[in-house]
């Protein structure tokens, strides 16, 4: 029997791979998938986050609603700290000569895989446990805050004061919401048959995301995105 973490693994590589499979044979159509992210956005993970962090007790009984954004916030500055020292100590690259490729670097080295993928991983390695995908989601929270904070003024190398509108979205509001829900304990006033009406809503979350993933690698590669540039993307990530 395999390991489960390998299991959630080929999962999610199945799941993006079907999109792309989808995409290449225009079920998903070129563009779609513009639409379908927003579904996922606006309706799929705001009922994935009120069903995973209203209700659950974990979270009430702990510092985690505090503890777990704070972490996914530091741990993306830690990952510039490191990654602007790898710039200056092991990459001699002329690709990264430039300080706007070498800010782009930063970044991509500075962002895990934080939601789609890891919250199938999260599942598969501990089933026992689901309200894990709650402390997951507001760890995201911090990760998010990073971004559109400290990553983007990075890029645009000065201080965006505007950036933090463009994280205030529908996931985001909806774990305020929640989380407003679940300390003043108004979850437990919600009818049972809606509660599991958000929480089937928010299960398909997951899978029509992962596949979307896969239909947009494959939207990129049709617009000829990478073309010609195979050797420079090479060169950009490793040393020389």
């Amino acid at each position: 029997m395999g390991s489960p973490a390998i299991s959630a693994v080929l999962i999610v590589s199945f799941l993006s791979g079907l999109g792309f499979f989808a995409h290449r044979k225009e079920i998903i159509k070129q563009g779609h998938s513009t639409s379908l992210t927003a579904v996922v956005i606006k309706i799929l993970m705001p009922c994935l986050i009120f069903s995973s962090i209203a209700g659950n007790e974990k979270l009430l009984h702990s510092n985690l609603s505090l503890t777990a954004p704070l972490m996914g916030f530091c741990f993306i500055i830690f990952s510039f700290v490191l990654s602007a020292i790898a710039i200056k100590l092991f990459f001699r690259n002329d690709e990264l000569k430039d300080s706007q490729k070498a800010k782009g670097f930063m970044v991509a080295c500075s962002i895990q895989n934080y939601g789609y993928f890891a919250i199938p991983v999260i599942q598969a390695l501990f089933p026992d446990q689901p309200e894990l995908i709650g402390t997951l989601i507001l760890h995201n929270i911090g990760v998010e805050m990073a971004l559109w904070s400290v990553a983007t003024s990075v890029l645009r190398g000065k201080l965006d004061k505007n950036c933090w509108r463009q994280m205030v979205n529908a996931p985001f509001i909806t774990v305020f919401i929640a989380l407003g829900a679940l300390f003043t304990g108004a979850y437990k006033l919600i009818p049972m048959p809606l509660n599991d009406a958000v929480r089937s809503v928010g299960l398909a979350t997951i899978p029509i995301g992962l596949m979307l993933v896969g239909a947009t690698l494959s939207e990129i590669l049709q617009e000829g995105l990478f073309k010609d540039k195979l050797s420079t993307l090479l060169k950009t990530i490793i040393p020389t």
